[in-house]
């Protein structure tokens, strides 16, 4: 057998392949080639793709990198990125619950947190029973203005959240209740029941007020 005839090429590596057998010709002059990857998985291929370089694998080594991408920063399962998700779509996806909440108010995502490696690198873990608060809740996603924050933290943050004035102090209605050992949401029904401040304050649960009950209007608060 000459040096260089095709069969020559049996047996031999090029690349990610090991040719096995001539098979038939392809198009043209192109002889087709029956190789084997280096996965395993054999393949019908012509001798100018393998030589030439341009089939690299036998699709093996895209697919790699494909699954490879989605797992990159090695947090797809994580809390960190269910919230980075999270973050995402009530700012971006118009059929998200949230979305008139958020992304209709103008609530936008920082640029660089579109990339959850970056949004993770400025945030770090998330504390537990901790989650994703913004600062400023007229403001949008970005590191100045975001941090890790309990859920009493967020209450008092909520644009919701009305401003109580007792004594010359204003404080959050979350944080007079929590001075008080009362749970929020009592000392709101009190106050919707038009209760005076310093009895809705100070009486303890299951107490009647001794005051007539004022219209909402004439208690010092604001929202």
């Amino acid at each position: 057998m000459q040096k260089g005839h095709p069969l020559d090429l049996i047996g031999k590596d090029i690349g990610a392949f090991t040719i096995l057998e001539k098979v038939s010709r392809g198009r043209g002059k192109n002889v087709l080639w029956k190789v084997r990857c280096n996965c395993g998985r054999e393949k019908y291929l012509e001798y100018g793709h393998i030589k030439s370089g341009s089939t690299k694998s036998c699709g093996c080594q895209q697919r790699t990198l494909q699954s490879q991408a989605k797992i990159k920063h090695g947090k797809t399962f994580s809390r960190e990125y269910r919230i980075w998700l999270g973050m995402k779509n009530r700012c971006k996806d118009h059929d998200n619950p949230d979305w008139g909440r958020y992304g209709a108010r103008g609530i936008r995502v920082c640029e660089q947190w579109m990339d959850f490696r970056n949004f993770y690198e400025d945030m770090g873990d998330c504390p537990p029973e901790m989650t994703l608060d913004r600062k400023d809740n007229d403001l949008g996603y970005f590191k100045e203005n975001c941090r890790w924050a309990t859920g009493s933290e967020q209450s008092r943050n909520r644009r919701s959240n009305r401003l109580l004035t007792y004594s010359g102090k204003t404080m959050p209605m979350v944080a007079w209740a929590e001075a008080r050992n009362m749970p929020p949401e009592r000392l709101q029904q009190r106050l919707a029941r038009g209760w005076d401040m310093e009895e809705a304050l100070i009486l303890p649960l299951g107490a009647r007020p001794t005051r007539a009950p004022k219209p909402l209007t004439q208690l010092s608060l604001r929202l």
